[in-house]
């Protein structure tokens, strides 16, 4: 959390393949950093729907590119 709060002004970010990597972080990075454009999350399997709705919800005027390929918990619907 200390680290998001000292991004704000974060604009790409690429973790692909990251395990370690939960909902909650990504939820406290979409929340923090909005200035994001693109995110690179491919490969991340603890991910869920969750961080998805969070991003959509929180980065819908600044993101132009999400990468999910290898999310396997993340959902068509989610995808939509």
């Amino acid at each position: 959390e200390l680290i998001a709060h000292n991004m704000t002004k974060l604009e790409c970010l690429d973790i692909k393949g990251c395990k370690n990597v939960t909902d909650d972080s990504i939820c406290i990075l979409a929340k923090r950093c909005f200035y994001l454009r693109v995110i690179v999350l491919s490969g991340i399997c603890l991910l869920t729907d969750k961080c998805v709705f969070v991003i959509a919800n929180h980065l819908q005027s600044s993101l132009q590119e999400i990468y999910l390929s290898g999310c396997s918990r993340i959902s068509v619907v989610a995808l939509r």
